[in-house]
This record gives structure tokens, C-alpha cells and sequence, in this order.
């Protein structure tokens, strides 16, 4: 075909592209025909050369010729799980909306969606998928650096989307032996470079925290569950220190070199300030009730000599222990003689 047929041919099936999409399901081949001054059979012939380049162009028994742009049937062959990153991507942002930096991110990847998948509103969006969880379901996993299987998080993501019950293989910290454990997955969310997974244990017949990095296998099973909407995120975490609901739940004094005051207002957060204020030393005085576990004694030791445990006795002798053990650890390096290596 000479150069400039190419350049004619070329314009009609971009303006044919145009037509369609502008008016789905008027346009005939015979009307098509008519508006382009050719043949029906040129036109079926332009319809099969776009299709074999990526466009479905679709059409029914009383009617004309649309765009096929429904997610599930674009052109392009998509995996389940390109699909599923592709309907994820909204809940992963909406999880940062906490500290409302990414709502207009959140509105433009909607927007290009919208386009994508051919324009559907979004009330319509929200009438064929199932309802998006609270925003949360996912927290920035970009600053996740526990090793987790990608195909593991995209069946948790998946399960929560679809409100399937999780079964895993779990094994819990200082347990020579997994357990099999029976979930309806709620949140996917990472606290302190780890994800974590909340949702309702059979088992326990409450809601519960697991750790993905210790999930030795995931698999969804057939069943459903309807989520209970009286669950809170906030206020299932409200007790936790971070994220760990363990041990018994106590009323803890603690006191604030001035030095690193500042930070410790930081570190805690408001709504489990009992009480607080600052002594004649500068000392950052603070009452809060948490649970007593690994989770807060980290958080405490982190503050190594500038923090006291004022209250309770059996936290303050923890503490304590802990201090003795690492200085009898130190002093016993100090007193090793030093091995020379060749």
C-alpha cells in the first residue's frame, strides 16, 4: 500500500476508534460504512486490524459497535493477580490517608482507572465489587522489610477483598511446633517493618494479631464471612502499645530525662496519656495503660539509662533485671582477655 493510502488508512481507523468510543453501540457497520464513504466489508476488515492490536471492539445482536474496557476482559492478558494489583493499588494509598498526604494521589490513580477501565462512574464501580474495607486495610508497604512471599501477601490481600477465610500454618514464637489456625482476615497492616495480619480467630473465637513472617503456608479456602461492623481498627489498637495485645493490661509511670523528652512526647501516642507533667529536673513525667509485654519492653529499653520506671513495682524490677544482665554481659567482655587473630 503506498504512503500515502497508509496515512489515510491510518487516520480512518484512529477517527473509527474515536466514533466508537464516543458513541457505543450507534454506529453499525453499514452506518460506519455510510459515514467513512466505503464498504461494510472494509469496515469489518478495519474492526479485525484493530482488534489485532490490542482494541476489543465489541457489538451486539440489535445495535452497534462499542469498546470493550471492562477490567476483567481488556485486551491485554492480565493474570488474576495483575488484576488484583490493579484494584489493590486504591486500598494501599487509602492506608496513608492517616496523615492525609496522599488523598489528591489517591483521586488521580481514580481518575486514570476510571479511564482505563472505560469510564464506569464510580457509584457504578461501587454497585459490581465488593465494598472496600475501611481505610487501613493495607499501611505503606514500601518501608516493610520483613521477608514475605509476594505470592503470600497477594492471597491475604485477596482473601480480604473477597472475604474469604484464611487457613495458615502458624508458628508462634518459642513453639517448636506450627499450629493450624482458621482466619477471617480484616487488615493487612506493618508495624515496625513487619506485617501483620488482624482479623477474627476460629480458634479463639476473637479477634487476634499474626505476624506474616512466621505464616508457613496461606491458602484461602471456599468459605466467606461477613465482616462484623461493629470491629474498630482504632479501637482494637487503642490498648496495644503498637500492635501486640498480649499480656496483662496495667497502668505504667515512667519518667523522661529532659534530654530526650521531646522525643518520647513523640513516641507516644496521645490517646493513651493517662496523665502527664514536667518535674522541677525538666523530666518529662507520663501515665499511660498498656499491656505488659516484649512489645513494651522494647520500646522502654530503647531509652536505655534516660528513662525510669516510677510504677508498677513488678515493671520496674523487669527493667531492672534487664539492666543488671547487660552489665554483667559487659563486664564480663571486659574482664575476657582479648584473642589476638593471625
Amino acid at each position: 500500500m503506498p504512503e500515502r493510502q497508509n496515512v489515510r488508512h491510518a487516520g480512518r481507523l484512529f477517527d473509527l476508534v474515536n466514533l466508537i468510543s464516543k458513541h457505543p453501540k450507534v454506529y453499525t457497520a453499514s452506518k460506519l460504512a455510510e459515514h467513512f464513504h466505503t464498504s461494510v466489508r472494509t469496515i469489518r476488515r478495519d474492526i479485525r486490524l484493530l482488534e489485532d492490536i490490542g482494541i476489543r471492539v465489541e457489538s451486539e445482536p440489535i445495535g452497534g459497535y462499542f469498546i470493550m474496557q471492562d477490567l476483567s476482559r481488556v485486551p491485554m492478558p492480565l493474570t488474576e493477580s495483575d488484576r488484583l494489583a490493579l484494584e489493590i493499588v486504591p486500598w494501599l494509598l487509602r492506608g496513608s490517608l492517616f496523615d492525609g498526604k496522599v488523598s489528591s494521589l489517591i483521586h488521580a490513580y481514580q481518575s486514570a482507572m476510571d479511564k482505563v477501565l472505560g469510564g464506569r462512574g464510580r457509584a457504578e464501580k461501587q454497585a459490581s465489587e465488593p465494598e472496600a474495607p475501611d481505610p487501613g486495610v493495607v499501611v505503606d508497604l514500601a518501608n516493610v522489610t520483613d521477608t514475605a512471599d509476594d505470592g503470600v501477601v497477594l492471597e491475604i490481600l485477596s482473601a480480604i477483598r473477597n472475604r474469604r477465610t484464611l487457613e495458615i500454618e502458624y508458628q508462634k514464637v518459642g513453639s517448636a511446633a506450627s499450629e493450624t489456625r482458621q482466619i477471617n482476615p480484616y487488615y493487612l497492616v506493618p508495624w515496625q517493618n513487619s506485617l501483620y495480619v488482624i482479623g477474627y480467630c476460629h480458634l479463639r473465637h476473637a479477634f487476634r494479631t499474626f505476624k506474616v513472617a512466621r505464616m508457613q503456608s496461606v491458602h484461602s479456602l471456599a468459605d466467606t464471612f461477613v465482616r462484623d461492623t461493629r470491629f474498630s481498627l482504632t479501637d482494637f489498637l487503642k490498648s496495644a502499645w503498637g500492635i501486640d495485645q498480649s499480656g496483662p493490661e496495667v497502668k505504667v509511670k515512667l519518667a523522661f530525662d529532659a534530654d530526650v523528652a521531646g522525643y518520647a512526647r513523640e513516641d507516644i501516642r496521645a490517646h493513651r496519656v493517662l496523665g502527664e507533667n514536667t518535674d522541677p529536673d525538666g523530666r518529662y513525667i507520663v501515665e499511660v495503660r498498656v499491656h505488659l509485654n516484649a512489645e513494651f519492653l522494647r520500646f522502654v529499653t530503647q531509652y536505655g539509662g534516660a528513662v525510669e520506671v516510677m510504677e508498677p513495682s513488678e515493671l520496674r524490677q523487669r527493667i531492672k533485671e534487664e539492666a543488671e544482665k547487660m552489665l554483667a554481659r559487659y563486664q564480663k567482655r571486659a574482664a575476657a582477655p582479648e584473642r589476638t587473630f593471625r
